[in-house]
Order: structure tokens, then sequence, then C-alpha cells
């Protein structure tokens, strides 16, 4: 019996030693972001005084102040609000945001309706907004960091809010902010740099979208235009201007007025160029490219900035 005993209780000893050595069971792996994110709030409030990263309260695991909020006046009037943003996980996740204006007094004016796009892994995210009224001072913007499965903004422009948000998006671009000042620099207190906006392109087969592209590049005209960096000139070119003045003097016709406008003529130191074409089922995808003539940079021609848009379709 003693030796049935001793033979028991080294079999559970050793039962013992193999639990607590290799057959215990894992630990758990860790929460993903969007476990995180959908268990408990992350707040963020940005005042215009934000200068770094601490003032992303609770948010600092995931994310990044690239370029602090900033309230600056527009030359056409109103100003601007933008803040740049970095995802700094491994994770897709949603930033549901909404900007707030105040006035000199400190009053709330106006709240923006809020949007939540998603922002990808490792990726950056500019917000903007604008505010044209005189009475606008200083701005904020609430963020809350959600899971992926919380975005609602598909990141699509329509056809009306497409000039206004590209526009904005290219005058905050550090390529382009260098070319212009490049230009600015070259040209002095003499003038603004020139631009032209041309027709937008139609490569969509089957589609008729003339309409459309018209009211699109004369959108883009007039935020070009609000935006007050630019001298905004038709597209028209030193050459028509010649033949145009040559047929009205072989045809008598009074050619004084075009005389004029050539001694005043000014070729575009910018030309905004853009062709629409069809992406998939519920987008097109506009091509915009905004070059740069002036030679300032070396060489005309080359491109200031870019980029691809993607434009709703009409259900």
């Amino acid at each position: 019996m003693k030796h049935e005993s001793a033979l028991f209780t080294l079999a559970a000893i050793a039962i013992a030693s193999a639990m607590s050595t290799g057959c215990s069971s894992p630990p758990p792996p860790p929460p993903t972001v969007n476990e995180i994110l959908a268990s408990e709030i992350v707040v963020l409030n940005l005042s215009s005084s934000a200068k770094s990263q601490a003032d992303v309260k609770g948010a600092g695991r995931f994310m990044e102040v690239v370029n602090p909020l900033s309230v600056v006046a527009l030359p056409g009037g109103g100003k601007r609000a933008q803040v740049r943003l970095r995802n700094t996980t491994q994770e897709q996740y949603a930033v549901r945001y909404s900007f707030i204006w105040f006035d000199a007094d400190g009053m709330e004016i106006v709240r923006r309706p809020p949007r939540t796009p998603a922002i990808d892994p490792l990726s950056t995210l500019s917000l903007t907004d604008v505010y044209i009224e005189p009475n606008g001072s200083s701005a904020e913007i609430e963020m809350r960091l959600l899971p992926a499965s919380e975005a609602t903004d598909d990141g699509l422009y329509s056809f009306d809010e497409a000039a206004e948000q590209l526009v904005q998006k290219f005058e905050a671009d550090a390529q382009f902010d260098k070319a212009y000042q490049a230009v600015a620099a070259k040209l002095g207190a003499d003038r603004k740099p020139v631009i032209v906006v041309r027709a937008l392109e139609n490569n969509v087969v089957g589609e008729r979208l003339a309409s459309k592209l018209d009211s699109l590049a004369k959108d883009f005209r007039k935020e070009v235009r609000k935006a007050g960096k630019f001298d905004l000139k038709e597209d028209e070119s030193t050459q028509l201007l010649v033949d145009r003045i040559r047929f009205s003097a072989d045809g008598g016709l009074e050619s004084g007025e075009l005389l004029n406008a050539l001694k005043t003529h000014v070729s575009p130191d910018f030309v905004l160029t853009g062709e629409l074409v069809s992406d998939s089922a519920d987008a097109y995808r506009l091509d915009l490219k905004l070059l740069d003539l002036s030679g300032a940079s070396g060489r005309g021609g080359t491109i200031a900035w870019e980029d691809k848009a993607k434009i709703r379709k009409a259900q």
C-alpha cells in the first residue's frame, strides 16, 4: 500500500509539473486598435493654439499631429482652419470630426455637421474647413476615434463640392507651396501669379457629361478667385490674340481693344488641367494637374501639384 501511495504521489507531482511548464493555456492576444476604440471613447479637442502631440488627449497611442491646427486669413476674405493627422498604427480606423468656429469674443458661431472618414494604417489625413464670413476669429475641431466599421464618409466628392475641396487641398500641399513661393519671389510685388483654369476633358466613354464638367470648371475658377492667391485669366494665348488682331485688321473691323489686350497680356504662370475617366461602377476619377509654366523652378511645364480625385456617380 505504501508502494502504491508513493507511485500515486509521484504521478501527481509529474502531472502538476507538466501543467506548470508546458501545458498551461497561452495568454490571450492583446486587443486590437479597433477593439480598444469600440470599448472606450478617445476624444480629441484641438484648439487653434494646439502646438504639439500632447494636445491629442488620450489618443497618443494611435495618432500623431503632423501639422497642428492652424487658422489663417484668406486673401479673398474669410479664414481657413486645417490640421494634419497621422495614423501611427498598423490598422485602419475612423475619425469622426466637426469644426467649430468662434467670433472674437469666443462665442460659438457655427458647428459643422460631423464627417467620419477612414484613415489607413501609417497614413496621413488633412482635415480642412473654410469660413467665409468676416466674423470668424478662431476655430476648434472635435474628434473621436472609432472602429473602421463606423466610417460613413466614402471619400468620394460630389460634382458640387469637388472644386472647393480640391482647391483647398492643393493650396495646403507642400509641393505646390514651394512652386508658388518660387514664382511669387520671381515676380516680386509687381503682380500676383497668373493662373488659367482650362476646360476639363471628358474621357468617359458613352456618357454625356459636358454640362457637368463645364459647371465644375466654373466652380474651380470661382474657388481659385476666392482663394485670392492668383490673378485669374481666361485661357487665351498670345498667338491667339495676334491672330484675332490680324483677322480684325483684314476685315476692316476695329482692333484697338485687341491691341490693348495684347499690350497688357500676361502669359499664365500656372495652368490647372484635368480629365474625367470612369473609375468604377460608383465613381469617376478626375485626374488633376497644376502646371508651373513660369520657369521659376528651373524649367517651364513642371508639375506643381497633381491629384486623382474620385467623384461620386449620380444614383
